[in-house]
């Protein structure tokens, strides 16, 4: 790891310090570090899902910071709220961090010459215990390209005759199509049978984009809770 690298992990963790991750962290109880945080290091907005928190360093505006929720909330069969930790993170198996099963994923497209669709995640340490975890950040999402950028209907049916075809789930058009003219039928071939063999789901246009304008995954843990 080069010194640079090494002092932006270092701040990263330093502006998280004051955070407390215990105090039923999950998505719908962050108050814990955005109230504690240091602010002059974050922007205030922040993005979160079911399973992470994620964080924009303002120093360092071209990674985001992806914090992993230990559990949700959830009603039992009292009718009483109850937080309940994640249990099948690891590709459906035992574990809670959904962060670390993108890691993991990521090896697994390492092997597979597939890496440069996955953007990078990596732990870089830990803050009263709890794992934190850099990603670089896209230039934007499906969901927002979508606004922009639409297809012909012809495109759209060729698109959706290729995912029949290869009995693929057309989970975005718009970036399957651009995915296909990037890298090539037989690469988005290689590339389904990669999602099928790691069990990567929840594909939606929240959790794609683009980077450098090449279609990429940035959020690749799938949920299985």
């Amino acid at each position: 790891m080069n010194p640079m690298t090494a002092l932006m992990y270092e701040k990263i963790l330093t502006a998280l310090e004051d955070c407390d991750f215990d105090d039923g962290f999950c998505d719908e109880n962050f108050d814990c570090v955005i109230d504690f945080m240091d602010t002059e290091f974050f922007e205030t907005e922040v993005n979160y899902g079911a399973t992470k928190l994620v964080l924009f360093p303002i120093e360092y505006p071209d990674i985001v910071v992806k914090i992993p929720f230990p559990g949700r909330w959830f009603w039992n069969d009292d009718e009483e709220l109850q937080l309940e930790d994640f249990c099948c993170a690891y590709d459906g198996e035992w574990g809670w961090d959904y962060c670390k099963a993108e890691a993991l994923s990521f090896s697994k497209a390492l092997e597979r010459n597939l890496d440069f669709i996955f953007m990078r995640t990596t732990h870089i340490g830990n803050v009263h215990g709890h794992p934190i975890y850099v990603q670089p950040r896209i230039t934007k999402t499906a969901s927002q390209l979508s606004f922009s950028k639409t297809l012909t209907e012809e495109k759209i049916s060729s698109t959706k005759a290729t995912c029949y075809e290869l009995d693929v789930d057309c989970f975005n058009t718009l970036w399957i199509h651009d995915f296909i003219e990037s890298y090539g039928l037989e690469f988005f071939r290689s590339f389904n049978d990669f999602l099928k063999d790691c069990n990567i789901n929840d594909l939606h246009g929240s959790n794609i984009g683009y980077f450098n304008d090449k279609p990429v995954i940035f959020d690749y843990s799938g949920y299985w809770d």
